[in-house]
């Protein structure tokens, strides 16, 4: 494995996401499927403290399904937790 630390810049992140893509076909449970698992992780916190996601109700004219959240989830990497939020009309109801 490599030497990793945590990503603190774009270079560093730029660094990490060729190395996730040179380790892309490993085996999971490997050494290799290991680091590749580590290098997703500190990207997804990277991207999450660099590209906040914020509460979006994309066109903002209906909910989102279940069946897009999925699909957003899976797809796109937007967290289910977000995409389940309440917006417009139902979340001035809450508040």
């Amino acid at each position: 494995m490599k030497n990793i630390k945590l990503i603190k810049t774009e270079e560093d992140y730029d660094l990490a996401l060729k190395r996730i893509d040179v380790l892309s076909d490993a085996e999971p449970n490997t050494p290799k499927g290991d680091e590749l698992e580590l290098l997703t992780t500190l990207v997804e916190i990277y991207e999450r403290g660099k590209y906040p996601i914020s509460n979006s109700s994309l066109s903002g004219k209906r909910s989102l399904s279940l069946n897009m959240i999925r699909r957003l989830n899976e797809g796109l990497g937007i967290p289910a937790e977000v995409l389940i939020q309440p917006y417009g009309d139902e979340a001035e109801k809450i508040a």
